[in-house]
């Protein structure tokens, strides 16, 4: 083994104890990285940001190359390509001496560029020569690569490098910031440039989420509870102190889930009507009120719940508006009511939320169905139009804090009201909302689809009446007979079967069904809970029938029948029983 890897090896035991007697070595790259927690099994989230530390007599020279390793079984969920300058497009720092050259530090400028050893920003000074830094990764792939690089056009290789040289009664160091989120307040990060013409040329600020390292931990063969970045140098030229810091640490997972509040449903819509003289009678509707709705909508609240305290980091948050689960303009549209937010540390508090109680969300931006922007418009009072510019069925709210503290593991949305074009809607279209919140900047930290309501109003006694006109019989010798009630509506509600025998036996039963679900049962097994009363033959089941259901709710159904020797089978819809 190479001499400088046994030295590797006895800093790597002392670096904590002695760090300072192993700095200041050519060649040496001490390493900081921080190590951010990591949810078990999280296919993409926030790794430590780096900081390599060069000591004084070190020379970079266009064609060294770093790389580096992430703990097998773990691989980055997104690219990396960027690259770490003073300028983007390929500017140098530049001089064999930039301590000694009179340069002078950025105001203001976050660390993220090389540095001297009392953090003045190394600017380009001198004429030819210097250095600068691509940095770039695969998604799916396990490695990061840095590579340092000079002006293609200068045939003196010599100049397309930079030597760290004291120049002052204490060393320097060329400190290199990478995948690291100092920010501005506008998220851009100076020093570190992106190609967004794809064209070879760096000349746009990087993102926040262009310059950090985002990893997949989700494979099922890594086990492990740390991450580690393993460390090399083309030629082993560098020695890393330490060549494998830990760059995450696993965190329980993290399991959110939409939590119902107990009793809060959501209702039917009020159609609204146009009135040929006067006003139209079509109204904004309002999911966290009784606006807009029937009698049946109660305070929908839509509440977001964690297994423990939601990470306090930075959100995107996208709703958009779907009908009958479609996306596209099918008539409902949001209004320019400010979207709220608010973490609470119990569900009560959460499901009682008014609001009132609610904090701005951020500024939203909005998108018609063709992605194209989109102006909304206030909820409306008595119109039933909505102008093609305001029909938004997406919003977006970039960068905002959910308005989480920490302890809160409930998470509380007051939506804007909802316009809609009554010339696109109709009774029975039913109205939900996916919302998909990404954890800035890597990955999707929770996406599903909230219910707001059904058009139309049901009036009170409502029922809903169907037929299936033939089953062979009840008890199920020969042949065996299912039946299916399916509830389509949003709330639950309870089904009347009445069974006409052909022998003159009429018997009933009442079922429950839940919102949304069905019933299904064999009618063999329902026989003893069934009430006869018209008694002619005086035994239930004993012949062929034909049922007649009746429900408090949009009911469907489906009939099964199948000889129980030789498999044949047959299945029916049943038809819609209309008085």
């Amino acid at each position: 083994m190479r001499n400088k890897k046994v030295f590797f090896v006895i800093a790597s035991i002392f670096s904590i104890l002695v760090f300072s007697g192993a700095a200041y070595a050519a060649n040496n790259a001490a390493v900081s990285v921080t190590s951010e927690p990591i949810r078990a099994s999280a296919t993409c989230d926030k790794a430590g940001g780096i900081v390599i530390t060069f000591d004084e007599g070190t020379t970079l020279v266009e064609g060294d190359q770093i790389t580096m390793d992430l703990t097998l079984n773990v691989t980055l969920c997104r690219d990396i390509d960027i690259e770490i300058s003073p300028g983007g497009s390929g500017n140098m720092w530049e001089g064999e001496d930039f301590a000694a050259a009179g340069n002078v530090p950025v105001t203001g400028a976050p660390l993220l560029c090389p540095t001297d050893d009392v953090g003045n920003a190394v600017l380009a000074t001198g004429a030819g020569g210097g250095v600068y830094f691509h940095v770039y990764g695969t998604d799916g792939t396990a490695r990061v690569t840095i590579d340092v690089l000079g002006d293609l056009n200068n045939a003196n290789a010599l100049e397309n490098s930079l030597t760290i040289t004291d120049a002052t009664l204490d060393a320097d160091t060329l400190k290199l910031y990478l995948l690291n989120q100092n920010i501005n307040a506008d998220y851009t990060q100076n020093g570190v440039y992106i190609d967004l013409t794809g064209d070879g040329t760096y000349g746009a600020f990087a993102t926040i989420g262009d310059n950090t390292l985002c990893i997949d931990v989700s494979n099922p063969v890594f086990t492990g509870s740390t991450v580690t970045g393993n460390f090399d140098s083309k030629g082993d030229k560098f020695t890393f102190i330490p060549s494998n810091p830990q760059i995450a640490h696993i965190a329980p997972a993290l399991l959110i889930a939409f939590d119902p509040c107990k009793a809060r449903e959501p209702g039917h819509i009020v159609i609204g009507d146009r009135i040929t003289q006067g006003t139209d009678t079509c109204d904004a509707f309002d999911n966290e009120s009784e606006a807009g709705f029937c009698n049946d909508h109660a305070n929908n609240n839509m509440v977001i719940g964690a297994s423990s305290p939601f990470d306090l980091a930075q959100y995107q948050v996208t709703m958009e508006i779907l009908v009958n689960g479609l996306s596209g303009d099918n008539g409902v549209y949001w209004s320019n009511e400010a979207p709220q937010s608010e973490g609470y540390d119990n569900k009560d508090d959460a499901c009682d939320a008014l609001s009132t109680d609610g904090t701005a969300l951020g500024a939203a931006t909005y998108e018609l169905a063709n992605e194209s922007a989109a102006t909304p418009e206030a909820p409306h009072i008595d119109d039933c139009d909505v102008a093609a510019n305001g029909r938004a069925v997406v919003m977006n709210i970039a960068d905002c804090d959910l308005n989480l503290v920490a302890n809160d593991d409930y998470l509380w949305f007051d939506l804007p009201a909802f316009n809609y074009d009554l010339d696109d809607i109709q009774e029975g279209d039913v109205v939900t909302v996916e919302i998909t919140i990404n954890k800035v900047p890597c990955g999707v930290y929770f996406t599903g689809v909230w219910e707001i309501g059904t058009f139309g109003c049901q009036a009170a006694g409502f029922t809903s009446t169907i037929l299936f006109p033939y089953f062979t019989n009840m008890e199920g010798d020969t042949y065996w007979d299912g039946i299916s009630i399916v509830n389509l509506g949003s709330t639950d509600g309870t089904a009347t079967l009445t069974v006409y025998e052909a022998d003159g036996d009429v018997a009933t039963m009442t079922v429950a069904v839940s919102a949304n679900s069905m019933y299904v049962n064999l009618l063999s097994a329902m026989v003893s809970g069934m009430t006869l009363t018209t008694s002619v033959d005086g035994t239930l089941g004993n012949a062929r029938n034909y049922i007649s259901v009746t429900a408090d709710f949009n009911v469907d159904g489906f009939a099964m029948m199948a000889r129980s020797d030789t498999g044949e089978s047959m299945g029916y819809l049943p038809r819609l029983s209309v008085h």
